[in-house]
């Protein structure tokens, strides 16, 4: 059986059924992409913002000789901000979405 790119002329790299042979990408794929790239940051932020507010606050509890209150509280608050942003952020993006969707006229 003979592969898909085998059965189709090739020219300049591409295939004539428009499936590209060379490896590069159309405009709407890089932003396709990185609109997902974009979307897939939350499960980051919610990791790391909380992670880096705690080192902050564990070095300040260090500094002044502090039981962890500014670690326990700046992790925290890098949890709940990170929460928020990813919150509004889902809200502002269904809002889009509801307003160009085909039932609007």
């Amino acid at each position: 059986m003979k592969n898909k790119a085998e059965n189709n002329t090739v020219t300049d790299g591409s295939v004539t059924d428009g499936s590209v042979t060379d490896g590069s990408v159309t405009g709407s794929e890089k932003r396709d992409f990185t609109r997902q790239i974009g979307r897939s940051t939350g499960g980051y932020e919610l990791a790391f913002s909380p992670m880096l507010l705690a080192l902050i606050g564990y070095g300040i509890d260090r500094l002044f000789g502090t039981v962890p209150v500014f670690t326990i509280s700046l992790g925290l608050l890098g949890f709940v901000g990170a929460v928020v942003k990813i919150y509004f952020t889902y809200r502002s993006d269904m809002e889009q979405h509801e307003a160009s969707g085909p039932w609007v006229r």
